[in-house]
């Protein structure tokens, strides 16, 4: 017996997992590599759930549907023919016992998007003014996954969060947010990085969470102003060790950037109060005036005039949604807010935090949990040369104007500023998704920004006006020299006929500058 024992150990430590026997009681259950089930999920009237468990309506209508939240834009872009699948699924009609907050995950394979939706089943019953939502990669290896819900001009020398989340603040009457027999649905959009398909499921995973919060006093401060129905991003931490509520109760106080998530033209005039650009979202004015204006002309010339006309945004996501009806369905732009006063009451949504397989890495059939049904690269685009930024050259020019005075005939000169430069392609920054371009063809085109305000011309752009030249030297305007970005167009559509996509992409510029004097021009203006 004892020569029997010392075999056995001997194999257990030269063998490897695939090299050993696979010796399975027939007692114990198969529970490992649980496939995702699929089901109809785009018009089921119910979602499938096991025998004695009462009928769950879908997240389209019904009680407790999305559609109060969202509006009819968002519940009806749910279809494959919009490019979306099914990820993953924990409602099943075989189910030895009744679901516990369940949910389903789809993503969009031509906008690179996941959204989950989860069914609130536990009875609780707490007061609550907002919800943080987050999205983190439990990894030793770094990713830029994450890296587009951060960043709205992405900066390619940083590789992007591990741990990303955001606050939605509600101040509308009516049933609390958190609550039980009600969807919820939460978007993240994806950055493609090439690196994952080298990964294996041991290596990575993903992981979200909801908490609820209650705040005493909610303040907004910043660009925006009065308080914003979506989102409050934030990193808080490159580990994902840090908690951006805890953050704020310790502090008092939480900055962000404003994020809107699943907007469209019904969106913006059902939250319009005048056309002043005052609104219920709580934005300013000329904020608001800016989007709704840039975003109607945009989509009633169906992207024609994207990205020019939608001046703001730095990164976006246009879709055609039912009945090809064009909406926005992400929107980030650059406005930085704050929150102030103090939590009363917050707490962790049941059953979190859920974590996956991330798709498109390297998943063992074998593997414990779900597996993917769609288990491909995740998003569209992603950029390379790390640690780099784009550069280019630019120079100044100055014109001198001499302005005559139409009643005496008086001259007054005075000198405009130019920045030239050069037209680039900088298209070889960006990494297409393969698997995008297997079922879509991807047109990528660009236009140079200077800090968010779009060129007048491609490669001139005016500064400002200020006295004389000094010879020799250029004398700059009092404003600041601008930052220099650069914003792709990037047209996705389906080779099969469905609808397409755009995504607006930002990236910082590195600008060599040439510091010496140009041409002076004078020009008679009356």
């Amino acid at each position: 017996m004892k020569k029997l024992w010392i075999f056995l150990a001997f194999c257990c430590i030269s063998c490897s997992k695939t090299d050993l026997p696979h010796i399975v009681s027939e007692d114990l259950p198969l529970t490992r590599a649980v496939p995702t089930i699929e089901f109809d999920w785009e018009d089921c009237d119910y979602m499938p759930t096991p025998p004695g468990q009462s009928a769950i309506p879908s997240p389209w209508v019904g009680s407790g549907s999305i559609a109060s939240e969202f509006g009819m834009e968002i519940t009806n872009d749910r279809y494959r023919k919009d490019g979306w699948t099914l990820v993953y699924n924990t409602f099943e009609a075989t189910a030895p016992g009744p679901l516990v907050n369940p949910y389903f995950i789809l993503y969009n394979k031509y906008r690179g998007l996941l959204r989950i939706y989860l069914y609130l089943t536990t009875q609780f019953v707490t007061t609550s003014q907002s919800l943080q939502d987050g999205l983190s990669v439990v990894s030793p290896c770094q990713t830029s996954l994450l890296r587009f819900l951060e960043q709205p001009i992405v900066d390619v020398t940083q590789k992007g969060p591990s741990y990303y989340t955001e606050v939605h603040i509600s101040t509308e009457t009516g049933p609390s947010p958190a609550a039980a027999n009600k969807w919820y649905m939460f978007q993240y959009e994806l950055e493609y990085d090439p690196a994952l398909s080298t990964l294996s499921n041991n290596q990575i995973q993903l992981s979200w969470f909801v908490n609820y919060m209650q705040v005493s006093e909610l303040k907004l401060t910043g660009l925006i102003d009065g308080t914003i129905k979506g989102t409050v991003g934030g990193t808080i931490g490159d580990g994902g060790s840090d908690n951006i509520v805890d953050h704020f109760a310790s502090t008092g106080k939480l900055a962000g950037t404003a994020a809107l998530a699943g907007i469209g033209m019904n969106f913006l005039n059902k939250n319009k109060t005048n056309d002043r650009g005052g609104n219920k979202l709580g934005i300013s004015e000329s904020v608001f005036r800016s989007i709704e204006g840039g975003v109607s002309k945009a989509l009633s010339n169906a992207f024609k005039d994207l990205p020019g006309a939608v001046m703001d945004l730095f990164s976006s996501i246009f879709g055609f949604g039912s009945g090809n009806q064009p909406m926005l369905v992400d929107l980030r732009f650059r406005a930085h807010l704050s929150m102030e006063g103090e939590i009363t009451s917050k707490g962790s949504f049941p059953s979190m935090p859920v974590s996956f397989w991330v798709p498109g890495t390297n998943i063992a059939t074998n593997s414990p949990g779900y597996i993917p049904m769609y288990n491909k690269s995740l998003g569209i685009v992603g950029f390379n040369s790390l640690g780099t930024l784009p550069t280019i050259k630019t120079h100044a020019d100055i014109h001198q104007y001499i302005e005559k005075d139409p009643y005496d005939g008086s001259e007054r000169p005075y000198n405009a500023i130019y920045l030239d430069f050069p037209a680039y392609d900088y298209s070889n920054y960006l990494i297409i998704n393969p698997e995008v371009k297997n079922i879509a063809d991807v047109a990528v085109s660009q236009q140079l920004f200077i800090d968010g305000r779009p060129l007048t011309k491609l490669n001139h752009y005016y500064l400002g006006e200020f006295g004389r030249p000094m010879f020799g030297s250029i004398n700059y305007p009092d404003n600041p020299y601008p930052n220099l970005i650069v914003q792709f167009k990037i047209v996705v559509t389906p080779k099969n006929g469905d609808n397409p996509s755009i995504i607006i992409k930002s990236i910082k510029l590195k600008e060599d500058r040439d510091e010496t004097w140009h041409d002076v021009v004078y020009i008679d203006e009356f």
